[in-house]
């Protein structure tokens, strides 16, 4: 059964739908200026579309036996429809859109107060681009003004951690040796939070790492072994954590390093630390639930280490950097984040955090090479 009396109805519905889809592309303005409620550009647009909607008032001049308020009522429900189709619609695009760049390209995404959905809602599709070029802008300005702030702060970090390392020399103790230990590991998660400024939310901790060669282990170190499988006298090291830069969420733990000498070492190495130290790269895990895995891994351990990083929400991605000192590696740091891509989203950010990150790695090299010493 049809809610239409006459052929007008349907017609009248399907202008109104069509005025409303036109008013949300088009007349869907706010303005940021203080303005009455009259003299709004959203509001003003609105007179044509209450102008059209009373063409129906002429009907009878053109139609005979329609009903003025039912054509009024279809001409602005489906308006209304329209309208909402097309301002909701869009509205999540853009929400869609602009929370894909601030998630993936940080670095391109405006800062507070760009706030493209709201601001759409507000004032319209065309405020959202002209704050978000004005949002780059700032951006820009921001990134230049850090960056002559960047290397003074940084400086500052490398000489703390050096005048550390000199007073642990006048004084080495164990104690000591902990204590400086975390204190670079703060100047490491500072210089990360100095670099990623603009990303908001962003948290950092790190770790230090001990390599033990196999015939030098302490008994303690293997009790604490995970994800070790087969014949364990393969393995040529072992890293044990030593100290974190901040205690909260802390392991105790140590990981096997294949031998590289014995062949297919490398089809069964371990991800992260065991691989950095293996091939004596930095390794970086973007993506903590997305990593690769040698295709001699067994399946368990896999999953074991899966299992490991889903009960760690906060740890979302890594990276591992060797600590070499005398031309040996002693150990690793490895830096770890709550959001994803620890070391950015291209090459040259990964490139340039190592390098900054090299002089710590060296004094903690200088700090733990004697640990353990074959």
């Amino acid at each position: 059964m049809s809610i239409f009396n006459n052929i007008t109805e349907p017609t009248f519905a399907l202008l109104g739908f069509a005025v409303g889809v036109i008013y949300g592309l088009d007349g869907w303005r706010g303005s940021s200026d203080n303005l009455s409620f009259f003299r709004q550009p959203r509001i003003r647009n609105l007179s044509w579309v209450i102008g059209v909607g009373f063409l129906g008032f002429l009907s009878r001049l053109v139609f005979e036996d329609v009903s003025r308020a039912r054509l009024l009522f279809f001409y602005f429900l489906a308006f209304v429809i329209g309208t909402i189709i097309i301002v909701v619609g869009w509205g999540l695009i853009i929400f869609v859109s602009y929370s894909y760049e601030r998630i993936f390209h940080p670095d391109k995404y405006p800062p507070p107060p760009f706030s493209p959905f709201i601001d759409y809602f507000f004032y319209g599709y065309s405020f959202v681009r002209e704050e978000y070029s004005k949002g780059l802008e700032r951006l820009k300005n921001q990134i230049d003004e850090k960056r002559h702030e960047f290397l003074p702060e940084y400086g500052g970090h490398v000489s703390k951690a050096i005048a550390a390392i000199s007073a642990y020399t006048s004084t080495p103790t164990e104690e000591r040796r902990a204590e400086i230990t975390k204190a670079i590991l703060d100047a490491i998660c500072a210089v990360m939070h100095l670099y990623n400024f603009k990303v908001r939310d962003l948290k950092f901790n790190a770790n230090c790492m001990i390599a033990y060669p196999k015939d030098t282990v302490p008994e303690a170190v293997l009790t604490k072994l995970k994800f070790g499988w087969g014949d364990r006298a393969r393995y040529a090291h072992y890293l044990a954590l030593y100290v974190y830069a901040d205690n909260k969420g802390a392991q105790d733990f140590s990981l096997p390093v294949e031998d590289g000498n014995l062949p297919g070492a490398a089809n069964s190495i371990l991800p992260g630390g065991p691989q950095a130290y293996l091939i004596n790269e930095t390794v970086i895990v973007d993506n903590t639930q997305d990593m690769a895995y040698a295709l001699g891994v067994p399946g368990g351990i896999r999953e074991e280490i899966r299992n490991y990083f889903k009960g760690r929400k906060s740890f979302q991605s890594f990276a591992c950097l060797n600590i070499v000192y005398g031309g040996r590696q002693v150990g690793l740091v490895n830096i770890e984040s709550n959001q994803l891509a620890v070391f950015g989203n291209n090459q040259e950010h990964k490139d340039e955090l190592e390098s900054l990150l090299f002089p710590f790695c060296f004094l903690l090299g200088f700090l733990i090479e004697g640990v353990a010493a074959p």
